[in-house]
């Protein structure tokens, strides 16, 4: 997916929104992270890895919440 988007002012800074679709896509959400650099006169916009590691730990203690909760109880 590619797509042409306006720079917003956003008070010192400027802007980038990303489209509700490729948000989804990208399993963005507002207050997540992404990582930005420039690069040969571009700039990349990468998913942070930070997010894939949020992901687990929720995934993780959702699933195992009780056992864990057990565990801390001893």
């Amino acid at each position: 997916m590619e797509m042409i988007r306006k720079l917003e002012k956003a008070g010192d800074e400027v802007a980038l929104t990303i489209p509700a679709e490729m948000a989804r896509e990208l399993s963005l959400s507002p207050g997540g992270e992404v990582r930005v650099r420039v690069e040969g006169g571009r700039m990349v916009v990468e998913v942070s890895e930070t997010r894939d590691v949020v992901g687990f730990m929720e995934r993780f203690t959702g699933k195992y919440d009780e056992a864990l909760r057990s565990l801390a109880d001893r």
